[in-house]
C-alpha cells in the first residue's frame, strides 16, 4: 500500500509540473514599437522661418505619422497667445484624418487665419497648432506642433511670399476742366497726386511712377469737351495721347492695366490676396467707371492693387472722381 500511495503521488507531482509548464509557455506580448510624427509648413509653399499671416491668409501645414499597431486617437489643438489650449479636431474632420488603425498618415491641412491682430500685446498674436497621435498599445500621446504670428493687415504673406501691403488712401481725381490733379502715382498715396503742369515737371523716374489717370470721354471714346464729355474713366498713362487727352508725361508714361472686380470693399483684402491677382488675360488699359466700382490695376513697376470709387461729382468735363486704393508696396 505504501508504495501504490508513493506511485500516485509521484504520478501528481509530474502532472503538476507539466500543468505549471504548460500555463507559462505562452508568447510575451510585445509592445508596439513608438510612434513619429512630424509638422511642418507645407513644402510647396515658401514660408520664413518665422512666417506672418493676416487675417483671411490660408496657412498650409503639413502633417506624417507612423503609427505601430495603429491609430488609437488622432487630436489636434489650437492655442492663441496666453489663451487655453483647445481641441480642434473637428473642425478638420472634412479635411481628412487617420482611419482608426491606420499604420502611417500624410496630410497637407489648410488653415485659415480667423485671429485679429493684437498691437498692444504682441505675444498674443502667437497660434500654435499641436497635432497628437496614440497607437493602439501607448498609454501616451505623441506631438508635434507648428506655430505662426498673426500680422497687421498688409503685413502678412506668409513672412515675404507676398509684397506687403501699403494703407488704404482715398484720393481725388479731377478730369480734364476740375481743379484737382488728374495723375496719382499709387506708391506716394495722397502725397502722389499731381496736377498736369506738376506732373510736367516732375523727374523722368517720377513720372514712370504715376500709374492712373482719370478723364471723362463722348461717344467716340476720345477726350471730350462740355456737355460731350459723358463717360468718366480710369486711363492708362499711356494711353492718354491715342485717347486725346494731353500727356504731360511724353515717353515716361508707362502702362497700367485694369481689371472690373466683383469687390465691394477693401478693408478685408489681404497681400496674399492681391499678390494673387492676374492680368494676363481681359485686362484693359481704360475702364469706365462709376461709384461703388472695384478695379483692380497692375502699374509697370509690376505693383499691384485696387480701386474702390467712392463717388464721382461735378458734371461734363468737370468732374471729381474720389477714389479708395489699395497697392502693394514694392521693395
Amino acid at each position: 500500500m505504501k508504495k501504490i500511495a508513493l506511485h500516485c503521488l509521484q504520478l501528481l507531482a509530474i502532472i503538476s509540473v507539466v500543468s505549471l509548464a504548460s500555463c507559462g509557455s505562452s508568447d510575451p506580448v510585445i509592445p508596439a514599437a513608438p510612434s513619429t510624427i512630424t509638422v511642418q509648413a507645407d513644402p510647396t509653399a515658401t514660408y520664413a522661418i518665422n512666417p506672418k499671416f493676416e487675417k483671411g491668409e490660408k496657412v498650409k501645414i503639413k502633417v506624417k505619422a507612423s503609427v505601430p499597431g495603429g491609430v488609437q486617437i488622432f487630436q489636434i489643438k489650437r492655442k492663441v497667445g496666453s489663451g487655453a489650449e483647445t481641441d480642434v479636431t473637428t473642425a478638420y474632420t472634412s479635411q481628412g484624418l487617420p482611419a482608426a488603425g491606420a499604420t502611417s498618415y500624410e496630410k497637407v491641412f489648410e488653415v485659415t487665419v480667423a485671429e485679429t491682430f493684437n498691437a498692444t500685446t504682441p505675444a498674443e498674436n502667437k497660434v500654435v497648432f499641436t497635432f497628437n497621435v496614440k497607437n493602439s498599445q501607448a498609454t501616451t500621446f505623441t506631438t508635434g506642433s507648428f506655430s505662426y504670428d498673426v500680422a497687421a493687415q498688409g503685413q502678412g504673406g506668409g513672412g515675404g511670399i507676398a509684397p506687403l501691403l501699403r494703407a488704404i488712401v482715398q484720393v481725388g481725381l479731377g478730369a480734364q476742366l476740375a481743379t484737382a490733379g488728374s495723375y496719382l502715382a499709387s506708391s506716394a498715396g495722397a502725397n502722389g497726386l499731381y496736377t498736369s503742369a506738376e506732373a510736367a515737371a516732375l523727374s523722368s523716374a517720377a513720372k514712370q511712377l504715376i500709374d492712373i489717370t482719370f478723364g471723362v470721354v463722348g461717344t467716340d471714346g476720345n477726350s471730350a469737351a462740355g456737355a460731350a464729355a459723358t463717360t468718366p474713366q480710369i486711363i492708362s498713362p499711356d494711353t492718354r495721347a491715342s485717347k486725346m487727352f494731353n500727356n504731360p508725361l511724353g515717353t515716361d508714361a508707362k502702362a497700367t492695366t485694369f481689371k472690373s472686380s466683383t469687390l465691394t470693399a477693401l478693408t478685408a483684402v489681404t497681400s496674399t490676396d492681391v499678390n494673387n491677382l492676374d492680368h494676363s488675360t481681359a485686362s484693359v488699359k481704360f475702364t469706365t467707371i462709376a461709384a461703388g466700382n472695384v478695379i483692380s490695376f497692375v502699374n509697370a513697376q509690376g505693383a499691384k492693387g485696387y480701386v474702390r470709387v467712392v463717388s464721382i461729382t461735378g458734371t461734363g468735363d468737370s468732374r471729381t472722381a474720389t477714389l479708395d486704393v489699395l497697392v502693394q508696396q514694392i521693395q
